[in-house]
């Protein structure tokens, strides 16, 4: 499997936040958040909506990715 770039990580993040906000059913609710975990030997970063997991290479990766996410969720919400 070839490494994801920290890049392509962030990239990801923001798009997953857009997708995220699209769906938002109440605007008076706070900013849904990204969670971390070790699922099945891989390191993923799941969606609040549905839990979906986007897979990434490493810890970091998967912390960088909930990071660009909450903060661009966060942005987007108004906050």
């Amino acid at each position: 499997m070839t490494k994801l770039s920290d890049a392509r990580v962030i990239e990801a993040a923001r798009e997953a936040a857009n997708i995220e906000f699209m769906y938002r059913d109440d605007d008076m609710a706070p900013p849904p958040v990204a969670t971390v975990e070790h699922r099945e030997g891989y390191w993923v970063a799941v969606m609040p909506s549905r839990s979906y997991p986007y897979r990434v290479d490493d810890e970091a990766q998967a912390r960088l990715f909930k990071e660009v996410f909450d903060a661009h969720m966060t942005e987007l919400c108004g906050g």
